[in-house]
């Protein structure tokens, strides 16, 4: 599943940058849709009619609705969505990252600036999500911050979010490998745990968000404790 990406901007010349910018980025990676809105008001009548994206470039000084309204209500409806700005006016930039932007652009837009930190965020999101094969050949997308532990028993692997979890047969081996890579802390043989999630260690249990625990071994515990410190840091 490729990126959707919106772009708002009433200044055509930027707006043709950012797109041509963008879309150069469609080498490295996979770009669904690549969608303009000229005005604030045209991006939030996309939005009430259900219409999302993953990535959100959005000019601040829009008339009418501006960009950080626009920000605010993506954020009530897309809380992982990613969003950065574009503007003249650096004065904004506090409220922009109140909102949890993930850039801040200065118009007018330049390429050696742009385009490796779009790269960048890009890349972020991207590796934010984690595609899961279920049992019943459905596949599932789940958002890495959301996963507070993972399970092996038996050749099957359980993920638990904060909210339900979802079992599944996978080739053991390849899955703790990528745990590692994307930075879950092995807290047992059978159990990689979230380093976002670990609220408290005690002698043989993580204890981690809404009071979840996962079995820490004698084994594993120097290098947990270690990671996790690296991980705080």
């Amino acid at each position: 599943m490729g990126l959707k990406i919106a772009i708002c901007e009433d200044d055509a010349g930027q707006a043709k940058l950012a797109v041509q910018y963008i879309r150069s980025l469609g080498k490295k990676f996979l770009i669904d849709a690549l969608v303009l809105y000229p005005t604030g008001t045209e991006l939030s009548q996309a939005l009430q009619a259900g219409k999302q994206f993953d990535i959100y470039l959005l000019d601040i000084d829009l008339p009418g609705i501006n960009g950080l309204e626009l920000a605010a209500h993506i954020r009530e409806v897309q809380p992982y969505a990613c969003i950065a700005f574009s503007t003249s006016y650096p004065q904004y930039v506090t409220r922009a990252f109140m909102l949890e932007s993930a850039q801040y652009f200065l118009k007018p837009i330049e390429e050696d600036v742009f385009l490796p930190a779009m790269e960048q965020m890009l890349k972020d999101y991207t590796n934010a999500w984690l595609t899961l094969m279920l049992d019943n050949e459905r596949s599932i997308t789940l958002w890495q911050e959301n996963m507070v532990y993972v399970e092996f028993y038996h050749g099957k692997m359980t993920v638990w979010t904060l909210d339900q979890s979802y079992e599944m047969r996978v080739n053991v081996k390849t899955w703790k490998r990528t745990l590692y890579e994307r930075g879950f802390l092995q807290s047992h043989q059978g159990y990689f745990v979230n380093p976002k999630h670990v609220c408290a260690i005690e002698a043989d249990t993580v204890v981690c968000t809404n009071n979840i625990s996962c079995p820490l071994s004698a084994r594993c515990r120097k290098d947990f404790m270690d990671q996790f410190l690296e991980y705080m840091q």
